[in-house]
């Protein structure tokens, strides 16, 4: 997509401009394991080979991809655990996109969820 090294800030700036609306892969793999691998080579050939596909709403649409990704295996590993806690940390976790999906998640579900301040 000839962004800069490395890229999760520009994909940032490009996704708040953006629209999530290109349906992209999500791995569905056994146990609470996951992978980024199809999902960025999705974006990667969709980028290549559609000129007139808006870069804006592809990053958009990566980070919904990603987001719902996270959100799944964290309530997967809540409901298989039992635990009624989960710590959050990282970047990706920590989007103010996915802390607000996670507040809406946690009042179905019942969980506390602590998030570090990065």
């Amino acid at each position: 997509m000839n962004l800069p090294y490395p890229g999760g800030p520009k994909v940032d700036t490009l996704a708040k401009c953006g629209r999530p609306n290109i349906e992209l892969p999500k791995s569905h793999l056994e146990g609470m394991n996951f992978s980024f691998s199809g999902i960025k080579t999705a974006v990667l050939n969709l980028n290549h080979n559609k000129k007139d596909i808006k870069k804006e709403d592809l990053c958009a649409s990566f980070e919904q991809a990603v987001t719902d990704m996270l959100i799944e295996n964290t309530k997967k590993a809540l409901q298989e655990t039992k635990l009624k806690k989960v710590a959050l940390a990282g970047r990706c976790f920590c989007k103010l996109i996915y802390k607000g999906k996670v507040f809406r998640t946690r009042k179905s579900f019942r969980y506390r969820y602590i998030f570090s301040r990065t």
